[in-house]
């Protein structure tokens, strides 16, 4: 057997580098990092201004902003109780935050016509009253201070923020 650098050995089903360190960090000290197995995320928060009338940016206005100030993220998908909770305690001083859950068709009238911005399938959901209820074009998701969604607003409310979320960066460094 060669010698390697970084005392890397085969075991037969995997290469083991005892010499290696993992850490994940996020690109800028405005990100959160949180692990949510398996994976790291950075999450932002950027507060956003009320709208008085229908809102004509929808989900996709939104997702940019985050893109652009994430450096690639998405509005936040939550998959899980303990990441709905996550997602909200982000935007400290907020009553409502915005996260990428969309509709594949423009409306609303169950949970079946949604989908996560990213493109992960939905395994939780968190609507106030168990579901989006009547049928309703489909603008944004809202999640408010109890953390139950709501698809079926039309303005941003008061004190609402972006809850961004972008994937973290692996860092490996020698022992």
């Amino acid at each position: 057997m060669l010698p390697s650098a970084l005392d890397a050995v085969w075991n037969g089903t995997a290469c083991i580098v005892p010499a290696i360190t993992f850490s994940y960090d996020c690109s800028s000290p405005s990100l959160k990092l949180a692990n949510y197995f398996p994976n790291w995320f950075c999450y932002l928060a950027i507060p956003m201004a009320a709208t008085t009338i229908n809102d004509t940016q929808r989900y996709d206005y939104y997702n940019n902003v985050c893109y652009e100030q994430t450096g690639g993220g998405n509005l936040a998908c939550v998959n899980h109780p303990t990441v709905n909770n996550y997602t909200f305690n982000v935007a400290e001083n907020s009553e409502y935050v915005m996260i990428g859950l969309v509709s594949a068709n423009g409306t609303v009238s169950t949970g079946y016509d949604l989908l996560w911005i990213d493109g992960t399938r939905i395994t939780y959901l968190n609507y106030a009253g168990g579901s989006p209820g009547e049928t309703s074009d489909f603008y944004f998701t809202i999640m408010d201070v109890d953390k139950y969604w709501w698809t079926n607003m039309t303005t941003v409310p008061e004190k609402t923020s972006l809850v961004c979320r972008v994937a973290a960066t692996l860092v490996l460094t020698k022992r």
